[in-house]
């Protein structure tokens, strides 16, 4: 006992020795080592959450001679020190502003009984020793009003402040304990152990104190700077008036603003107007850093005292430029987790469980539609289809938000959810039919096919269920897999199995009206044929890239972007400029649009919710995160162009980027044009490939010639065929027609002398003759092909050139973008290789052997030798005999 109680005694230090004692029984007789140099303690100066304060002195090495006064900070416990480590670390080069507290030393790494920082002595007080007797302190001082003091505090605090916001670092602890006032009437700035970046998630349990603290810091809400300038305003305010500055009653409220009943603010109406705009309720109205305080303040003093003041824009918060510093912005941090590739996750990718996936997402009609015919009891059962990150989890949570469902029932683990709606009718939505169902009590486990099982029984037999709407998410695959394994265990096939069997293969109408089969596949998320606009519309992309550069935010995620010392090596702040401006923003998303149409009128893939939302932020907002750029500055920004379409950009991945690639416009050679962006402006200091992208997705009024994506010439004409006019669709399917026909080798008088469509004939040994068979233009019929009303957003991928015969059914050629191409080459007398084009033309041939052989008793007919002449070749009935007639015709 005695030994426990006995004070410790302080062994000299020696190098390699071990560490004084606990901080709690320094005196000023104790002699400390730090960073190779000795300091003794002059004075304990206080005790903090997390540590001790200690007034110090430097020694020489023989502890003979001082050389300096520092403030000395310990910490008690490792994982807050790391936090305080770090702050100082970061902030050691900022410190040298007069009004904030110079760093002298900081550790590099945390040391149980040593000190972690040293800052320089500041010959003062603290400000909360003042409380209540500022207008006697400044009297003695001489000062003319204790406002002006005050004003001219503020102003040289917010320098400080300046110093660390500009640098994209906050102070995260103003108070009236941190602000030291010196004898000669000026202030200091001190203490830095929560000092973070701006736009970063709070760590660790280090923040500032909550009586002066803002609400978004209380709520550990991502840093801001103005956080600090509302943390100063409570402070003075407090100490200025002696009073807690939010205390109504016994609680604390923040989010009303400052607490001016029975203060009389006479005297001090310049503060007032300083006071409430840093906090304000609103966080948009507040001062948003340290430079618009500083601007603020300085126009308050220059405004004559006991004066109202009158500031312009007021409800608007000042946003002076700020000299460039480092930023952070956690929007792009959100932004990049949407790539499957992303080293920063991609957690976005299932449903609406976060609040950035709900942020940015894109209602569309179908769910306006069938939240409607829910809540009208017009269906009961809901079978949604589509491919995995079609967004069918997302679309069924925002469906049952729609419902007023409550948010915390809506995640997607639940995985089955049951609820009752408001008209007593009970809910159940599957929201993966293709996925077993693994309970933590086994008991409670089941396959996916049970869980089907309980969407669909009720509805077996066909009949109606008023009482019930079942909706559920699943692949076609897995539910045909259902189903067989439903009829095994039945000895007859229910109604309802049928029914969707005959759906699925085709024939909706099978279905009962009271169920909906939702096929996401036949969904256009990149544009819309609108009938009515006769136009193609882009709403959902559109609002998605909106919502993506946060222009629905209530703050501008990207302020603090403007003035990051990274900003011209960022691609996301390159991109959020360009696409700001209201010309050049509307071109590229204009060019956007078509990339993608394009992309999805090929035919070869679905453009999925996720594929889209991930390819958009890949484009756009690139690879690299704020904390990348600042730690590399090697790191560039190369165009968004590049990132398009550029098959060797680094973490290029999916679909719809692969498929990009297919269309690059740097494959396309323009000598006019090359010449003009090797001269021209902003295009003479990039490489050809790079320039020819930027200038597609640009399109200058300047430039010599259109430029179009890579076999991307003739894509307006396949995507106008549902609005245009009947002279453009006879002139299209003329074209058409003729490149079908050219595929085959026909003199020119075929085509010259022909009222319809010049059809070869082979025959079965090789000849000099060419034979063709003429179809008339009236039985031929262009259409584009879409989707009867499905409630979904739709655009077409084929056109039908439909052949009605004389006799029999109609046949259909299905013509999709490349054979479209091809066609209208041939018709323009392109010479084909030949190669890789089998595939495209196999049902071409097909179609063109039965359109020939539907009637072959009248041929056309020439031969070299009389190469102007043609001849037909007929088979007539006289007399009840047929006669083979051959005449040349004009």
């Amino acid at each position: 006992m005695e030994a426990l109680l006995a004070e410790p005694t302080m062994a000299k230090e020696q190098p390699g020795t071990s560490l004084p004692g606990p901080p709690d029984y320094w005196d000023d007789h104790t002699v400390i080592r730090f960073k190779e140099s000795k300091y003794r303690i002059l004075e304990r100066l206080g005790k903090g959450g997390i540590g001790w304060t200690f007034k110090v002195c430097e020694l020489d090495k023989n502890e003979e001679e001082t050389y300096g006064t520092y403030v000395a900070k310990t910490i008690r416990h490792e994982e807050d020190a790391k936090t305080a480590l770090r702050a100082y670390q970061r902030v050691r080069d900022k410190t040298d502003v007069p009004t904030l507290s110079s760093l002298k030393e900081v550790a590099g790494d945390w040391q149980e009984n040593n000190f972690v920082a040293l800052l320089r002595w500041v010959d003062g007080g603290p400000l909360d020793e003042l409380r209540g007797v500022l207008s006697i302190f400044s009297e003695d001082l001489g000062e003319t009003s204790t406002e002006e003091m005050l004003l001219r505090w503020l102003l040289g605090l917010t320098d400080g402040l300046t110093a660390l916001h500009t640098q994209g670092l906050i102070h995260g602890d103003v108070s009236p304990r941190n602000i030291l006032v010196r004898q000669d009437g000026t202030v200091v700035l001190t203490d830095y152990d929560t000092v973070a970046g701006i736009g970063e998630q709070p760590t660790g349990g280090l923040r500032g104190n909550p009586l002066y603290s803002s609400p978004g810091r209380d709520k550990f809400w991502t840093h801001t700077a103005s956080d600090d300038i509302f943390a100063l305003a409570a402070s003075f305010f407090c100490v200025l008036f002696d009073r807690d500055p939010f205390a109504r009653g016994t609680v604390r409220e923040k989010d009303r603003g400052l607490n001016w009943e029975a203060i009389d603010p006479s005297g001090y109406e310049r503060l007032q107007v300083f006071f409430d705009q840093a906090t304000h309720p609103s966080v948009d109205k507040r001062l948003y850093d340290a430079s618009a305080a500083h601007g603020l303040l300085r126009r308050l003093m220059d405004a004559s005292s006991g004066q109202p003041f009158t500031q312009a824009n007021e409800d608007k918060p000042d946003r002076s430029p700020l000299p460039p510093g480092p930023r952070h912005s956690p929007w792009l941090s959100y932004l990049l987790t949407t790539l499957p590739s992303s080293r920063h996750g991609n957690a976005e990718t299932r449903g609406l469980d976060s609040e950035f996936a709900a942020a940015t997402y894109v209602e569309t009609e179908l769910d306006r539609s069938l939240r409607e015919k829910i809540e009208q009891a017009q269906v009961e059962l809901v079978i949604l289809f589509g491919n995995a990150g079609d967004g069918k989890t997302a679309f069924l949570q925002h469906l049952l938000k729609g419902l007023g469902i409550s948010a915390n029932k809506l995640h997607s683990s639940k995985r089955v959810i049951l609820c009752t709606l408001e008209d007593h009718r009970k809910l159940l939505v599957n929201l993966d039919g293709s996925a077993s169902w693994n309970s933590k009590a086994s008991w409670n486990s089941k396959s996916a096919n049970e869980l089907l099982d309980e969407v669909f029984n009720p509805f077996l037999g066909g009949g109606k269920r008023p009482d019930l709407v079942h909706v559920v998410a699943v692949n076609s695959g897995k539910l045909m897999e259902w189903i067989e394994w439903k009829n095994a265990s039945n000895s007859e096939t229910p109604l309802l199995l049928e029914q969707i069997r005959s759906a699925l293969q085709g024939n909706p109408d099978a279905l009962n009206p009271r169920h909906l089969l939702i096929d996401l596949n036949n969904r256009s998320l990149v544009g819309t044929v609108d009938q009515e606009k006769n136009s193609i519309t882009t709403r959902f992309s559109d609002e998605l890239l909106n919502r993506m550069l946060g222009k629905e935010e209530s703050q501008d995620p990207w302020v603090n972007c403007f003035t990051c010392s990274a900003r011209d090596r960022c691609s996301a702040f390159q991109s959020v400029c360009i696409l700001g401006d209201a010309q050049q923003g509307s071109v590229i998303r204009n060019q956007l649009h078509i990339a993608l149409q394009t992309v999805h009128q090929r035919g070869e893939i679905h453009i999925t919710a996720r594929e889209l939302r991930a390819a958009l932020s890949y484009i756009f907002f690139g690879i690299h995160d704020c904390t990348e750029l600042h730690n590399d500055p090697e790191i560039g920004s190369e165009s968004f162009a590049e990132r398009a379409f550029s098959a060797v950009f680094p973490q290029r991945q999916g679909e719809l980027l692969a498929e990009l690639c297919r269309f690059d416009p740097a494959l396309v050679s323009h000598p006019a044009n090359d010449r003009w962006m090797k001269k021209g402006q902003g295009f003479a200091g990039f490489p050809l490939n790079t320039a020819r992208r930027l200038a597609w997705f640009t399109q200058p009024v300047s430039l010599p010639a259109p430029m179009y994506l890579y076999q991307g010439e003739k894509f307006e004409r396949f995507q106008k065929v549902p609005f245009m006019r009947e002279e453009e669709k006879d002139q299209l399917l003329l074209d058409i027609c003729n490149g079908i026909a050219r595929l085959e080798d026909l003199p020119a008088e075929a085509f010259e002398r022909s009222h319809g469509v010049p059809l070869k004939i082979t025959p079965r040994t090789p000849i000099e003759s060419a034979f063709w068979v003429v179809k008339p233009w009236s039985r031929f019929r262009l259409d584009a092909a879409l989707p009867r009303d499905t409630g979904l957003e739709v655009l077409h991928t084929h056109l039908i050139l439909a052949y009605t015969p004389a006799r029999g059914p109609e046949e259909q050629l299905r013509i999709g973008l490349e054979l479209f191409h091809l066609l209208l080459d041939l018709n323009a007398g392109v010479q084909l290789a030949g190669t890789g084009q089998e595939g495209i033309f196999a049902n071409l041939e097909i179609f063109t052997q039965r359109l020939a052989q539907e009637d072959a008793r009248e041929l056309h007919a020439w031969h070299p030798n009389r190469e102007n002449q043609v001849d037909q070749i007929r088979v007539e009935c006289r007399n009840d005999r047929q006669w083979l007639v051959r005449e040349d015709m004009v």
